[in-house]
């Protein structure tokens, strides 16, 4: 005899197939709500599970099978016919022939439930709260990875440019006849300096710097505004030694990878302790976002930034 079950919420979801014995035990520890619904090939029909339960023993763990619940439904039924007067008693359901029970024996098949009226369609045999961890994690990195890149727009434009301006004055002052530029990751390391008070000040204003609004995100505090400078400059000072090791080029990696542990972990960063980040959709601006990456790390490698600020006038 088949073992096969399926257990359907209210909303349509629907779990299966599942044995007998794996029902009994997910009721048991609350996986399906008290409207829930039960199919199996010999019912004919969703019934609700906690009746099912109920008239077999949940309290002794002692799972239905599937022909007693079939045989205390049709006494049931029988029982509602002989209330009714003889003009509106239905006819019985024809019996089932020797013929169709041998070839069921003979070629087993799956067995489905009919679908919910009403209801959208959707089967799955993992456990509800394994998938909602699983889609809860997945948004956790979606986040950590547009917050990543954010940083990495306000460095290559806003920390870069600064970074420009600051080598050019600096050699123009000491060495003005000499044209040599400086190695990337001395201007990279340069930015990052650069970017702590500019981001600060955005940020303690307006909740956000042009890398985090291209991504759609925001930081806001208890009230819904803005965090200000003050507690701001405070956060870009922890991201900074805390997040990206003062951006020293063999520390900061492994300093990203633990900050980004930590976020994953605990659902927000360590540094973002009472404040809150707003998010909107970027799905429409994420070709525009790729293209802008690549097209930073090019300008950022060929020296384009200080090729700028070099050919205006002082």
């Amino acid at each position: 005899m088949s073992d096969v079950w399926y257990v359907a919420e209210p909303d349509g979801t629907t779990c299966g197939p599942m044995s007998r014995d794996e029902v009994v035990r997910a009721a048991g520890r609350g996986e399906f709500g008290s409207d829930a619904l039960a199919w199996h090939v010999d019912l004919g029909e969703w019934l609700p599970l906690s009746r099912i339960l109920l008239r077999f023993g949940r309290a002794t763990q002692e799972a239905p099978s599937a022909a007693q619940v079939a045989k205390a439904e049709r006494r049931d039924e029988r029982s509602k016919q002989r209330q009714l007067p003889p003009s509106q008693r239905s006819e019985p359901a024809p019996k089932t022939s020797a013929e169709e029970r041998k070839r069921r024996v003979v070629t087993p098949t799956r067995p489905q439930p009919p679908a919910l009226p009403g209801a959208r369609a959707s089967t799955r045999s993992d456990n509800p709260r394994t998938a909602a961890a699983a889609e809860e994690s997945g948004r956790k990195l979606l986040q950590l990875g547009k917050r990543l890149l954010a940083r990495y727009v306000d460095l290559m434009v806003i920390g870069m440019l600064g970074a420009s301006i600051w080598w050019s004055r600096s050699e123009s002052m000491r060495m003005p006849e000499a044209g040599d530029s400086p190695q990337v990751w001395l201007l990279l390391w340069m930015a990052t300096i650069v970017l702590l008070p500019v981001e600060s000040i955005l940020i303690g204003m307006f909740g956000t710097t042009p890398g985090k609004h291209l991504l759609g995100l925001r930081l806001r505090d208890e009230r819904g505004s803005a965090p200000g400078i003050a507690r701001a400059l405070r956060r870009s000072f922890h991201v900074y030694v805390r997040g990206i090791a003062l951006g020293f080029p063999f520390l900061a990696p492994f300093a990203i990878l633990i900050a980004g542990a930590q976020t994953l972990n605990k659902g927000s960063a360590p540094w973002d302790e009472g404040l809150r980040i707003e998010e909107e959709s970027v799905t429409s601006r994420w070709q525009l976002i790729a293209f802008l990456v690549v097209l930073l790390w090019i300008a950022a490698a060929n020296g384009w930034w200080l090729q700028l600020v070099q050919s205006l006038p002082h």
